[in-house]
């Protein structure tokens, strides 16, 4: 399936942005889906204050767990971990100029006129959904694909 099927699937099961992007990955390196659910779940809507996009902060949660493979410490982790949230957060700039949510959006989901709009522009199915599909493009490249 492809990501931008998979996004719409997805939200349409009512998952959030960070939630996706660690869903997809989940099933083809044998993580545990529901735990990686409950941590992405509050990571939506750029961690409630559109902050960093959920669909950015999922990829990180995948990146450090595929890092955790790799690495013999932590010191070796977080440094695995840091290069490819880097290279993550280069193509994904490259892509959409931003990391933040709000700007994403246009409007800042934090606030109850910014989410609102949003949804009654229909920016969560319209933005979102290719974001988080463009997540997981940029991870496949870096990763070679969910599978």
């Amino acid at each position: 399936m492809d990501n931008i099927t998979f996004s719409h699937q997805a939200f349409d099961s009512g998952l959030n942005c960070s939630q996706s992007v660690v869903a997809r990955y989940s099933e083809t390196y044998g993580w545990p889906k529901e735990a990686l659910l409950a941590a992405a779940a509050g990571f939506g809507g750029g961690m409630k204050q559109g902050e960093h996009c959920g669909a950015v902060t999922g990829a990180y949660m995948v990146l450090g767990l595929l890092a955790l493979e790799q690495a013999d410490d932590n010191v070796e982790l977080k440094a695995l971990a840091g290069q490819s949230v880097q290279s993550f957060n280069e193509r994904f700039l490259q892509r959409h100029e931003t990391l933040l949510c709000r700007e994403l959006l246009g409007h800042d989901p934090s606030t109850d006129s910014g989410r609102t709009a949003a949804k009654e522009a229909n920016l969560f199915v319209s933005v979102c959904r290719p974001l988080v599909a463009s997540a997981l493009d940029i991870l496949d490249d870096m990763v070679g694909g969910a599978g």
